[in-house]
């Protein structure tokens, strides 16, 4: 009796060693299985992503080529207009055509054209973001030459502007002189200061109202 319990008593341990052996290797199968699928999973991502940014960079590709097209096709467009004497058409063009790369010779065009129809400001400030930007030796020196150009221009115009309003004044001041005459004084120089304030909004040009019509010949003194 002793002996067959003994002999059962191997006969379960040895059963419970091989159990638990079995069940360390379903164990260590399991891990491995899960191991091995987490590998296989990042590389399913690493391998879309890679796809992806390939088709991002195609795509990037094409965009770029499309945008290049469309530039210079837009560029030949300014370019005939301009020969054709439609300058604001040729700038709309231009100005297309820059914001598609941001290209310095777009926008220098652009300005060109502001400046063909005289306005001196707005294309001075163009060449002066196109300074701005990486531009070739003789672009950058025909941008300055412009700027500089553009900077006369505005000059002249001030110049101008400050003229015509000398020569309003000339004649507000002729107008005072009779209403001082027909009204006083008083009103004379209060409608003289208003003229003054239209010519400087009128002009852009900060001009002084002409001097107080003194009394004269023909004032009665009333009002």
């Amino acid at each position: 009796i002793a002996k067959a319990v003994e002999e059962a008593k191997a006969t379960a341990e040895r059963e419970a060693a091989t159990a638990a052996e079995a069940k360390q290797e379903e164990h260590d199968q399991e891990l491995a299985d899960a191991k091995a699928e987490a590998k296989a999973a990042a590389e399913r991502e690493a391998a879309t992503a890679a796809l992806q940014m390939k088709r991002m960079e195609s795509l990037s590709r094409i965009n770029q080529a499309e945008r290049a097209a469309d530039e210079a096709e837009a560029m030949r467009e300014g370019h005939r207009l301009n020969s054709a004497g439609a300058f604001a058409d040729a700038r709309v063009s231009f100005l297309y055509a820059h914001s598609l790369n941001h290209s310095p010779a777009c926008l220098i065009s652009a300005a060109n054209m502001a400046l063909k129809m005289g306005d001196g400001t707005t294309a001075a400030a163009e060449y002066t973001s196109a300074l701005k930007l990486p531009l070739s030796a003789p672009a950058r020196e025909l941008a300055e030459r412009k700027l500089a150009e553009a900077n006369a221009a505005r000059a002249a115009a001030r110049q101008r502007a400050a003229g015509r309003a000398a020569l309003l004044l000339g004649f507000v001041a002729l107008l005072v002189a009779v209403a001082a005459v027909l009204a006083g004084p008083e009103e004379a120089q209060a409608w003289a200061a208003d003229a003054a304030a239209w010519v400087q909004a009128r002009l852009g040009v900060a001009a002084p109202p002409p001097p107080p019509p003194k009394r004269g010949w023909g004032y009665s003194g009333r009002k």
